[in-house]
Formats: structure tokens, C-alpha cells, sequence
């Protein structure tokens, strides 16, 4: 059992070695750009925002929703790079909770209190048949799309905008299986342009195990990547959802460990504190009643189902297998999510060191652990990796809430490398 603890925090920036998509890129619209590894241009694309603006559901004018949008939203904001693919899904997902209510009417929060109806209307175009008396079932036509016998339990423009969010992650999911995919009939993990930071990154976490620490990796995107290295070098990481073992390779679906994350502080883990592409979820029970279920499985699921709950009265919430908009706080308030912060929030308060790697720092909920975790474990060295550090923001968001210092927050130590010797920190 490892005596000391390593917490390692994963955003989108760890990971574009590999050939992740970027969030935000400075080009004016989608765009496709050589393969990860070779010269060869397929359909990898620039970034995830230009993604969202170029796909999903069309207006009455043929022009995408999504960039519809993000228009609407970049007049309204003087900082293009604050607007980003997730700005962009929280919008649909509040358009998504205003149908809800107009369903059921309860006047239980501000949507069921004003009438939206005349300036949403250029955000959604389809039709639907009105419900068969007998079947209780009614039909949508998008451009497009058709889609037969749905049940009439959502408004048909709430239904349309889960449809429509589906659709969107599920674009997310498949570029996401295109740079992590791992079975073993077929790895992308292994191909042999990753050979070199394969490499380097066992080795650097062995470093890590031999002094003795345990690994407690948390990423915020959607693969399991690290996860699959680390095993093939024969070090098991519990990724929360193995029975046995740590299974790489298996062919069932796997629930949820809960009990062993809320209480496992030692082993080496790796939990996706947003949800995997490698998760799916399941809207009923074994008893098929209404419920939620979560699995790790095999292949991913790339246009995995989504289902409904009702986490506060009158506020439905969209279940999806992968958390992005700013919804984050209260999908992660559900297991197994709930449980995988949580284990976050007390390894930042008992670790020995903290790397955080390729985060940008948009993540409230994230930022306010970690602020807390410095502020009451004073021993914790925090060491920061990340090529567009902000160095001012950081400053304001976490150094000033660790108290004074009677000498400049942070100085230059050498190309690149900055120190803040009073908080500990490295970056």
C-alpha cells in the first residue's frame, strides 16, 4: 500500500498529443486537418466549437442551429475565444428546460412564467403528427431525419432538443473514439505514432509508483486512455467500474463500483469526472421501471440513448453518458458521478502533490476543490502543466485566496517556468 498520493487533474490539453481535438482554434470555420501521425487529411477536425457550428439540425434557411447560435452569442460578447462548443450546448440545453415546462405546466421557476414561444422560434424547424388516440405515439420530421412512434411524454419541442443535443455529443463521442479507440481486436491507443509519448507517459508515472505513491488520475474528457496504457504495462488502475480485476478487454457491460470509490483512497484509479464515450446508460430498471443506470462497455456508444430526471421539482434534467454546457453541477449531483468527485474533493485535501495538466480553468465546481484543497492542506505542492498557462488569471482565481505574501506572487524561474515559492506552486 503506497503511503504518499499523487492526484493528477487531466483537461483537454493532456491529451492533444494523441491527437484530441482542440476546444476553440483561431480558423473562421470547420475545417479538416491531417491525421494525427501522418500528412493524410480525412475528416479530423480543428476544433470541437467549429464542429458544433457546422453540424446538428438545420433552420427553415438551410443554415445550421448550431451557428445560428453562436452568432446571436458572439454579438452579445466582446471575447470570441469565451464563446466555445459548450457555451453553445448550455444554450440548447436551456431551450431543452423552457419546453420541458411548457408539458407540464408547474409554475415551479421562471420558465413557467414567461412566455418564450415568438423568440425562440428560429432555434428549432420540424414537424410532428399530433399523438394516435389508441398508441399514445406521435412522429417528427426534421430535414433529413424522420422518426416514428415516440411516446408522448415530452413536449415534441423538448423532444426535438434531445434529439438534437444527442446528436451533438454523439459527434463529440466519435472524434473522441478517434483518437483513444481500444479493444483488443483494434487499438488507436497503440498505433505506432503514439509509441514515443507512450513511452514517456509509463515511465513517468512509474517514476511516481516506485517512490512509492499511489496514482490518483482524474481526467475531465471523455477517454480511457490512460487507463489502457497503464494496464499494458501491468499496473492496475481501477477505473470505478470493474467487478474484478481491471479489466482492459472484456465483452459485457459493467456497473458502476460505487461502494469501492467512495472508499478505495489507496489504489491506483482513473475516473472521468464528465463522463466517458465509453459509457452508456440505460433509462430503466431490471424491474423495467423508470430509473437511470450507468455501464462501461465494450465499444462506446456513439449515439448512446439519453433519459430524463427530475432532480428538483419542475427542473427536468437530460442524462447524457457525457457532461459538457455548464449543467456540469447538477448532472454531477447523480452517480456515478457524484461519487467520482467526491473521491476528488478528499484525495486534493490528504494528497502530497497535485499536477494539473491541460486545464484551462473553466470548470467552477473543479477551481473551487482545488482552491479549498490549498487552502487547508498547506503542505500540498501544486505543479502546473500547460502551454497557454494565465498566469494573471491564476492569480486572481487561487494564489489571492491563499493569503498574502510579502513578495510578488510568482517569478520567472528560467524559459517557461514560473514559481510561486509562498503557495508552493510550480507552473
Amino acid at each position: 500500500m503506497a503511503n504518499k498520493k499523487a492526484v493528477f487533474l487531466f483537461g483537454a490539453g493532456a491529451v492533444l498529443d494523441w491527437g484530441a481535438p482542440r476546444t476553440i482554434c483561431d480558423r473562421e470555420k470547420l475545417t479538416c486537418i491531417p491525421e494525427h501521425g501522418s500528412d493524410e487529411i480525412k475528416n479530423r477536425v480543428c476544433c470541437l466549437t467549429h464542429l458544433m457550428t457546422d453540424t446538428g439540425f438545420h433552420g427553415k434557411d438551410g443554415e445550421c442551429i448550431t451557428n445560428k447560435i453562436f452568432k446571436v452569442l458572439s454579438s452579445k460578447n466582446n471575447t470570441y475565444n469565451s464563446i466555445n462548443f459548450e457555451t453553445i450546448i448550455n444554450v440548447l440545453e436551456d431551450l431543452y428546460a423552457y419546453w420541458a415546462t411548457q408539458k407540464n405546466k408547474e409554475s415551479s421557476n421562471l420558465y413557467s412564467l414567461v412566455d418564450l414561444k415568438d423568440q425562440l422560434e428560429d432555434f428549432h424547424y420540424f414537424e410532428h403528427s399530433e399523438p394516435d388516440k389508441c398508441t399514445k405515439r406521435y412522429s417528427i420530421s426534421i430535414p433529413g431525419l424522420q422518426f416514428d412512434r415516440l411516446k408522448d411524454e415530452l413536449h415534441p419541442i423538448q423532444k426535438y432538443y434531445e434529439m438534437f443535443l444527442n446528436e451533438l455529443l454523439s459527434g463529440i463521442k466519435g472524434h473522441v473514439s478517434k483518437y483513444s479507440y481500444h479493444t483488443s481486436g483494434k487499438s488507436v491507443v497503440f498505433q505506432p505514432c503514439n509509441e514515443p509519448v507512450n513511452k514517456h507517459f509509463c515511465n513517468w508515472m512509474q517514476k511516481f509508483v516506485a517512490d512509492d505513491y499511489s496514482l490518483r488520475m482524474y481526467t475531465l474528457n471523455y477517454d480511457r486512455m490512460f487507463k489502457v496504457l497503464l494496464q499494458s504495462n501491468q499496473l492496475n488502475v481501477f477505473e470505478g467500474f470493474e467487478l474484478d480485476g481491471a479489466a482492459v478487454d472484456y465483452k459485457q457491460r459493467i456497473p458502476p463500483n460505487l461502494r469501492r470509490i467512495i472508499s478505495d483512497f489507496d489504489s491506483h484509479i482513473h475516473y472521468n469526472l464528465h463522463g466517458s464515450a465509453y459509457w452508456n446508460i440505460e433509462e430503466s430498471n431490471s424491474n423495467n421501471l423508470l430509473g437511470y443506470q450507468y455501464y462501461l462497455v465494450p465499444f462506446g456508444k456513439i449515439n448512446s440513448p439519453v433519459t430524463t430526471i427530475e432532480m428538483e421539482k419542475g427542473r427536468q434534467l437530460l442524462l447524457t453518458t457525457i457532461i459538457t454546457g455548464y449543467q456540469k453541477v447538477q448532472r454531477t449531483a447523480i452517480a456515478p458521478f457524484r461519487q467520482m468527485l467526491s473521491a476528488f474533493d478528499r484525495d486534493c485535501f490528504e494528497a502530497d502533490k497535485l499536477y494539473i495538466i491541460g486545464y484551462s480553468l473553466g470548470d467552477e465546481h473543479i477551481n473551487d476543490i482545488i482552491r479549498n484543497s490549498r487552502k487547508y492542506n498547506t503542505q500540498l505542492e501544486i505543479v502546473l502543466i500547460n502551454p497557454n498557462f494565465d498566469k494573471k488569471r491564476f492569480v486572481f482565481d487561487f494564489l489571492s485566496h491563499w493569503g498574502r505574501t510579502s513578495d510578488f506572487y510568482y517569478k520567472n524561474e528560467g524559459e517557461d517556468r514560473i514559481v510561486s515559492p509562498d503557495f508552493n506552486v510550480k507552473m
